[in-house]
């Protein structure tokens, strides 16, 4: 069929490469002249082909046995792979372009990074329809605020401290008015960690408490100590905003600074020391690094696979109270412990 539906356009007989330029969608020489043939599967198929084009490396050669074979990448793909190798380069292809776009991709730089922050996308699992609403706005930054125009001469600044450009990162993560609840965002997260720990005998957990013999006004999130073992553990708890990879390193060696001379001491006391940051973006973004830091405090490995899941379902619900809260200048009320 595909023979006889390429000599009705080229009007001669058919070779081998003819119908490999007609499914490459040719258009000078013999291919020139106005189509006479009916719609079908081969015209769609050439149709198709031009279309995706511009988006991939895709198109048809000659194989071995002078057919027409697909090709993508220079690779050619076999019948019962093709739909899926497409399928999978045309998703390649739109994800790229997001996360090269300056706004809207720099918080799916992160959140496309691993499985728990898009736990929720199939099943709607732990999230409710209101953060659903929100979160998918938010992490397009779409979601409307006075420094999220993108045009017009309107007032930019934040409705609530005055500061010059309100943003989404601003609201969620700097702005005074909310700090309150930034801090129950906060605490969410640790809250879910500190349930993940089995310490052992002999261990001593202080949550957010100084460090004895440190009259520094720091208190970790989290310090475990275990004087059997001479090892010690230093662990703080940030929800920074997706800004791309970068915010997250950039929150992670803070913390390290931050707790350097604590660190110091004890290593001068023979103390094995651990200082790290446990991350979880504003909008639900996971931090790969946190792997690490789960391995090395010994958490409990089927709690862990759910506590990802809720760590980044509870700062997506707190972000979203706090934008609300923002918007229409009431605060809302509930219990931090609401699952």
């Amino acid at each position: 069929m595909l023979r006889a539906v390429v000599g009705r356009r080229v009007r001669r007989a058919v070779q081998p490469c003819d119908l490999v330029d007609y499914l490459n969608g040719r258009l000078d020489g013999d291919f020139a002249s106005e189509s006479v043939e009916v719609t079908n599967v081969w015209t769609r198929l050439r149709t198709a082909t031009r279309r995706i084009r511009p988006k991939m490396a895709v198109g048809w050669a000659l194989d071995a046995d002078q057919q027409p074979q697909l090709q993508l990448n220079a690779s050619a793909l076999q019948v019962k792979d093709a739909e899926a190798a497409l399928t999978h380069a045309i998703r390649g292809y739109f994800r790229q372009r997001l996360l090269n776009k300056p706004d809207q991709g720099k918080v799916y730089a992160v959140t496309s990074a691993s499985t728990p922050p898009n736990h929720f996308m199939r099943s709607g699992n732990f999230t409710r329809f209101a953060e659903w609403r929100f979160v998918h706005r938010a992490r397009l930054d779409c979601v409307p605020l006075n420094g999220s125009r993108r045009w017009g001469n309107g007032v930019k600044a934040c409705r609530r401290c005055g500061y010059e450009n309100e943003t989404l990162p601003h609201v969620l993560n700097h702005c005074k008015p909310h700090f309150a609840t930034i801090t129950r965002r906060h605490n969410a997260v640790l809250g879910r960690l500190v349930k993940a720990l089995k310490p052992s005998s002999g261990t001593t957990v202080r949550v957010n408490q100084t460090v004895p013999g440190f009259n520094d006004g720091l208190r970790p999130d989290l310090f475990i100590l275990n004087e059997a073992e001479k090892t010690a553990a230093i662990i703080d708890v940030a929800t920074p905003f997706e800004n791309r990879y970068a915010a997250f390193e950039a929150a992670r060696n803070g913390k390290k600074v931050k707790y350097d001379h604590i660190a110091s001491h004890l290593r001068q006391q023979g103390y094995d020391v651990v200082v790290d940051a446990f991350l979880v973006g504003a909008l639900g973004g996971w931090d790969p690094a946190n792997e690490r830091l789960i391995s090395q405090l010994r958490l409990r490995r089927r709690y862990c696979h759910l506590m990802r899941r809720l760590m980044c379902t509870d700062a997506i619900r707190w972000s979203r109270d706090i934008y609300v809260e923002h918007v229409t200048g009431q605060a809302i009320r509930r219990r931090p412990s609401q699952p």
